[in-house]
C-alpha cells in the first residue's frame, strides 16, 4: 500500500505507519502540554508528565529510525525514551488520583454540611 503525495509515493508498510503514529503521539503530547500551560488548564506536575511522555515517545521513535544501526546507543536511547514515557504516565495517573481524592473530600464535606445544617 502506498500513500500518494504531490510529487511521488511513500510506501506504507507496518513499520512506517508505526513510526508515524509514535512520533505523532509524542508531538501531540508536547502540543497539549504547551496548550495546557498557555491556558492554565493543568498543574505543573501534569505538564511535566505530558512533556516527559511526549519526549519519551519522540526519543524512542528517533532511536528506532536513526539509531538502529548504532547497537547499544540505539538501545539505550530507546530505553531512556520508554522510561520517560512510563514516568510521565505515572505522574499523570498520580495527579489524577490526587484530584479525585480532593473531589471526594469536597463532596464529603458538602454532604456533611447539609446534614448538620
Amino acid at each position: 500500500m502506498d500513500l500518494l503525495l504531490t510529487g511521488g509515493r511513500i510506501p506504507l508498510d507496518r513499520e512506517v505507519v508505526l513510526h508515524w503514529l509514535v512520533g505523532s503521539g509524542g508531538a501531540l503530547l508536547l502540543a497539549y502540554a504547551a496548550w495546557a500551560h498557555a491556558s492554565a488548564r493543568a498543574t505543573v506536575a501534569q505538564r511535566r508528565g505530558l512533556v516527559a511522555a511526549g519526549v519519551g515517545f519522540l526519543l524512542s521513535n528517533h532511536a528506532s529510525l536513526a539509531l538502529r544501526d548504532r547497537g547499544a546507543v540505539g538501545i539505550a536511547v530507546s530505553l531512556l525514551g520508554s522510561a520517560l514515557v512510563f514516568w510521565g504516565a505515572m505522574t499523570l495517573v498520580r495527579e489524577r488520583q490526587q484530584e479525585r481524592q480532593h473531589e471526594r473530600a469536597r463532596e464529603a464535606g458538602r454532604h456533611g454540611e447539609r446534614r448538620d445544617g
